[in-house]
């Protein structure tokens, strides 16, 4: 799907969630280019994926509650994408830009994810339905959010998520985070600092535009106070 301009609007609230611009049905490959997915604040996701190879390029995402949704599916590419205008009126009304409950074999790669709102996430893996394993995230600009990232073991349960699913080999390179809606990126920080990867995180050369920290350590500081 290449050049498109695609809508979709089934109503408002709980009913849609689950629902994309754009459905990936179980046993489906697709790559969508250069096209813009306008949910119309009725739709759950811009892509909502179960399928088995996605590759998402060089869109634009807007008036949806999550923008690309990997229900259950491992390796997919998603670069040069702009998600930006979410809305809480539909699905759950918990915002992420990117989003996965438990999906391997990922590259996030040079996108913009503006999300205005003080919650949730721009980028947010999860493990409540599988193991994620294998994710690139490097090179992307994010801004908003409660919490900018999420890569976070809480499967069974955040206090004691061992002998659950796990989230692993997960490397955050390169990535630029703006301050342009809240001081501390998100409206609390970059990282979130519960339930880190099972095996810990591993981040090189993120830094705040607008102040040129590093924050491969930890969360920003503002006015010499840590961000959390």
């Amino acid at each position: 799907m290449r050049n498109c301009w695609i809508t979709r609007y089934l109503g408002k609230g709980e009913t849609v969630n689950g629902t994309g611009v754009i459905q990936v049905l179980p046993g489906a490959s697709v790559t969508i280019e250069r096209t813009t997915l306008d949910g119309e604040l009725g739709v759950h996701a811009c892509i909502w994926d179960e399928g088995t190879n996605l590759v998402a390029r060089g869109n634009d995402c807007m008036n949806v509650n999550d923008g690309i949704f990997i229900w259950d599916t491992d390796n997919f590419t998603i670069e040069d994408n702009y998600l930006h205008d979410f809305t809480t009126e539909t699905a759950n009304g918990h915002i992420d830009a990117f989003q996965t409950e438990g999906a391997s074999h990922g590259v996030i790669r040079h996108n913009t994810f503006d999300v205005t709102e003080g919650q949730n996430a721009c980028v947010a893996i999860w493990n409540s339905r599988a193991n994620s394993d294998d994710y690139l995230v490097e090179n992307n600009l994010m801004a908003g959010s409660g919490f900018a990232v999420y890569a976070e073991d809480y499967s069974p349960s955040e206090q004691s998520p061992a002998g659950g699913y796990s989230v692993t080999n997960v490397r955050f390179l390169n990535n630029r985070f703006s301050t342009v809606h809240y001081d501390c990126v998100g409206s609390y920080g970059v990282w979130y600092p519960r339930g880190n990867p099972t095996d810990a995180w591993v981040r090189t050369g993120n830094v705040v535009v607008e102040t040129g920290e590093s924050i491969d350590s930890g969360n920003p500081h503002v006015n010499g106070q840590l961000c959390n």
